[in-house]
């Protein structure tokens, strides 16, 4: 593969799953010196997270690497700036995001009253997106007083790949696509409603301006999770443009690279694939079972149609599943190794069935440990260097700190069922510090010896908490305060048409809600939340550590 190809990049949603897996893929490109002909980079959901870091990253430092003279100089400039993308992002993903979204009392508030008058402006979904700038790109601000626009984005550097996030539009159900000096709807794709064409729309200095929060929330907002980013004033119709999970309309970010005249196309691809199943569970499970056949089917489809146009040589496809050609799935005692052949030799990479296990890991926007961060990463290193080696035959060197350092405790000899058993925890969105205390005083009992006053009283906290028994009073309080909420919403919930009429008893009891109840509510659920964050999710962070020997 010559300097000269364009390569088209497409980071898939799939939370910080995803964005994980994606570090390890982007670590693989910068280490074989792939990435510095990356010319447009297609980012969804949890892809645009990593995806914008990735890029603002780069956008940084891009005039550093006019020094940089040769070959080897300009591949250690992209490792490093991986490594530093690594570094901040699993420092960000540590804070716990999903969960800190309810800390701010005055931020529920607002949320809560605009969920009340059923205005969409102030969304969960929006205040998520404001902390992931906040916590994540502020170093990268113009203004250090200002929220990132997406105009800030733009720059005319060479070296810096064009970045398109996909989003669904949900007024017409096609892709929009933010760009760094527009917005607009993919033209393959391109419909009108009620006669509105959704044009191209050039950002305008205070007029046509998007946060970069709102484009990032927009590409991660899933539908019946989060209610869609609105952007208002940006058709003269005056329709208001409706924005949630891109991953609806395509959740690998192919689409918008095919009209980009790329050459090259690499596919990293961190989302639920689609697993056997030999019993049903549920009805309800039934549901999420036939979306994801949907979704697998689509997925199917847009890779065969990328082969069958550019030819297997010019398309990289690395998934969590992935077991083709030099990588292939062997029984050794029982138990299912990934092995990967080298001159001959089969060197084992990846032991456990560790890649079916990863593939089920939640997709969230919560903590992640240090386990599911590296095996994560680790992965998508190991399998972007055997797909690009077989494609574009091109060999790693390995070069990458953190996959130097993952060979030690990823290997067979230290890999044991305490491993198997974290990462099983990890597919559970709640409670996983409670699984994983339970699992280690049941599976695991520390070998007698004195303890401590504070071993003692440790024990016993451990003892209370992992009796069910014990959690049934503070989960029904906290039920209660977090879907009263809910309740009242539906009780008196507001329009703005003035239509509606609103009783006397209704509006007594509308603000007997807000000055009393409200309150006291927001403030309790803030306080759990604060302690949470500071106890519970430090907990399972520690439970997650990597220990080396």
């Amino acid at each position: 593969m010559g300097d000269k190809q364009n390569i088209g990049l497409a980071l898939s949603g799939g939370g910080f799953r995803a964005a994980f897996f994606h570090i390890g893929v982007l670590a693989s490109l910068a280490d074989v010196g792939v990435l510095k002909n990356v010319k447009v980079l297609s980012t969804v959901s949890g892809g645009t997270i990593i995806g914008v870091l990735y890029y603002l990253k780069l956008k940084s430092k891009i005039k550093d690497l006019e020094t940089k003279s040769t070959g080897d100089e300009i591949n250690q400039f992209y490792r490093d700036i991986i490594e530093e993308v690594k570094g901040e992002f699993y420092e960000f993903v540590k804070l716990n995001i999903r969960t800190m979204s309810f800390l701010n009392p005055l931020k529920n508030s607002k949320i809560f009253l605009s969920e009340l008058l059923k205005v969409d402006d102030y969304t969960r979904s929006k205040h998520i997106g404001e902390l992931i700038e906040k916590h994540l790109y502020k170093k990268y601000r113009v203004d250090a007083k200002k929220p990132l626009l997406m105009s800030d984005l733009h720059s005319v550097e060479n070296g810096l790949p064009k970045l398109i996030i996909n989003t669904t539009n949900y007024n017409s159900g096609g892709s929009w696509l933010f760009e760094t000096d527009k917005m607009r709807q993919l033209q393959s794709n391109a419909r009108s409603t009620k006669n509105i064409s959704f044009s191209t729309i050039n950002y305008k200095k205070g007029e046509k301006e998007v946060c970069l929060s709102d484009a990032v929330a927009a590409s991660a907002c899933v539908p019946g999770l989060f209610r869609p980013i609105k952007l208002r004033g940006m058709f003269n119709s005056g329709l208001n443009l409706n924005l949630i999970d891109g991953g609806i309309f395509d959740n690998q970010g192919i689409e918008s690279l095919l009209p980009e005249n790329c050459t090259h196309f690499i596919v990293s691809d961190g989302s639920k694939q689609l697993n056997n199943q030999y019993r049903v569970k549920s009805t309800l499970e039934i549901f999420g079972r036939t979306n994801d056949m949907l979704m697998s089917r689509v997925r199917e489809q847009q890779i065969n149609n990328l082969l069958d146009r550019f030819g297997q040589e010019k398309v990289a496809f690395i998934h969590l599943l992935y077991g083709t050609n030099g990588v292939k799935w062997t029984e050794d005692e029982g138990s299912m190794f990934l092995e990967q052949k080298t001159d001959n030799i089969e060197k084992e990479v990846i032991p456990n069935n560790h890649l079916n296990l990863l593939s089920k890991i939640r997709t969230d926007l919560d903590s992640f440990t240090e386990i599911e961060a590296y095996s994560l990463m680790y992965s998508g290193f190991k399998i972007s260097n055997t797909e690009i080696e077989d494609r574009f035959g091109l060999e790693s060197t390995n070069n990458i700190n953190f996959a130097k350092n993952a060979e030690g405790f990823f290997g067979k000899s230290v890999v044991d069922e305490k491993f198997k058993d974290h990462i099983e925890i990890s597919q559970k969105r709640f409670l996983k510090w409670y699984y994983h205390i339970l699992l280690k005083i049941k599976k695991y009992p520390k070998v007698n010896k004195k303890e401590s006053t504070l071993d003692r009283f440790r024990n016993r906290i451990f003892n209370f908490i992992c009796k069910p028994k014990n959690l049934i009073i503070p989960s029904l309080i906290t039920l209660y305060l977090i879907f009263g909420l809910d309740t009242f919403i539906s009780l008196f919930g507001l329009h703005t048409s003035p239509s509606i009429h609103i009783s006397f008893v209704k509006l007594l009891w509308l603000l007997a809600v807000t000055i009393i109840f409200l309150p006291v509510v927001l403030i309790v659920i803030s306080t759990l939340v604060f302690i949470s964050l500071n106890t519970l999710d430090k907990l399972f962070l520690h439970l997650g550590k990597i220990k080396n020997n």
